[in-house]
């Protein structure tokens, strides 16, 4: 019986890319048959250090990659809720043979999509080249039947003929928008919907109020506020001379306001230690 010749140039597209992720990062296969999840690698990026002329490898941050052979737009409506729930980077990448390189996009509004529309939808990914600046709404296009396409911008091309010492740019641009990620992906699973999008020339920050915000918002004041006071509390401990009386009854006074209010109530004991350790610091100035 012949063998399809498609699954062989799947499996040689692989092959290829997997030689050139392999120059700057540690590369794991996930399973291909029952637990197949549409991620074709993870990867963790290396930094190299030389001490005593032993090169040593450290991993840094991890992420995942599929690789394609082309650059259609890719139909990921049956995987919306495994990509919403994923918590590692998210990129694709498009193998050239004739020119025996590697194209990577980038996954980074996944997060802010999902916040913005949620998961309740379909939705295809389209690899767009990258533009200087995104809006609130141009990250994205809504089509006439309601489904959505969303952009994965360029991120740059490597080939397999580079040397390490020659994409360390290239490398170093992976490592921001990956970083960019995870910070995104962070921001979510916190509840806290305030994301960074990243720039060629500067990062821009969006932040979403919604369902998931307005059951969050309130305990992250009490965090914020409660990292004021642990971080007062140490400056007091160690720089006093940093310590801002202003800044501090400015803190003081939010504090005893949230406490009067009967959405706050009861604040938590690490905030009312943190206040009460600090109040008696200032008292015995």
């Amino acid at each position: 019986m012949p063998h399809l010749a498609k699954f062989r140039t799947g499996w040689s597209n692989e092959n290829l890319a997997q030689f050139i992720l392999y120059k700057f990062a540690f590369t794991a296969n996930p399973s291909k048959i029952a637990d197949d999840i549409g991620l074709d690698y993870i990867c963790t990026l290396i930094e190299s250090q030389t001490v005593k002329r032993t090169t040593f490898l450290y991993p840094k941050s991890t992420f995942a990659i599929q690789i394609k052979s082309n650059s259609r737009a890719i139909n990921i409506t049956e995987k919306v809720g495994q990509f919403n729930n994923l918590e590692l980077p998210f990129f694709i990448g498009v193998v050239n043979q004739e020119k025996l390189s590697l194209s990577i996009y980038s996954g980074e509004f996944l997060q802010l999509f999902f916040s913005h529309k949620g998961i309740d939808l379909k939705l295809k990914i389209k690899l767009t080249q990258r533009e200087d600046s995104y809006g609130v709404d141009d990250y994205y296009r809504q089509n006439d039947d309601g489904s959505y396409i969303l952009f994965f911008p360029y991120i740059t091309e490597i080939y397999a003929h580079e040397k390490i010492e020659d994409i360390k740019d290239k490398v170093s641009l992976i490592q921001k928008v990956s970083t960019t990620i995870l910070d995104n992906i962070s921001s979510k699973r916190n509840h806290e919907y305030i994301f960074t999008v990243f720039g060629n020339r500067s990062p821009q920050l969006y932040m979403f109020a919604g369902p998931g915000s307005v059951m969050a918002f309130r305990k992250n004041v009490i965090n914020r506020i409660t990292e004021v006071f642990y971080n007062l509390n140490w400056l007091f401990d160690n720089n006093p001379k940093y310590v801002n009386l202003e800044e501090y009854q400015i803190y003081k006074e939010l504090y005893k306001k949230l406490e009067r209010l009967e959405e706050y109530k009861p604040l938590p004991k690490f905030l009312i230690d943190s206040y009460e350790k600090l109040e008696q610091k200032i008292k015995d100035i």
